[in-house]
């Protein structure tokens, strides 16, 4: 094996170094995706809490003004 061709092997080191340089750049595309979807995700648990807190906040809420102005369980 000489040198120089080593059977045609520079040009397929070249090609694959190509590749895997193609695929570490899509590899961190990638993570780049996910982080930002697990924060998108984050962001809508937050709304998602806060909508229920306010869901379960209003019923609650009106209840307690009905209860105080007909005078509640007073006996």
């Amino acid at each position: 094996m000489s040198g120089e061709d080593r059977n045609g092997w520079n040009e397929y080191e070249k090609l694959v170094l190509d590749k895997l340089d193609k695929l570490e750049q899509g590899h961190g595309e990638l993570r780049a995706a996910v982080a930002s979807i697990k924060t998108d995700l984050a962001v809508q648990k937050v709304k998602a809490g806060m909508w229920g807190a306010l869901a379960g906040a209003v019923p609650a809420a009106v209840m307690f003004l009905v209860d105080h102005w007909t005078g509640g369980s007073r006996k």
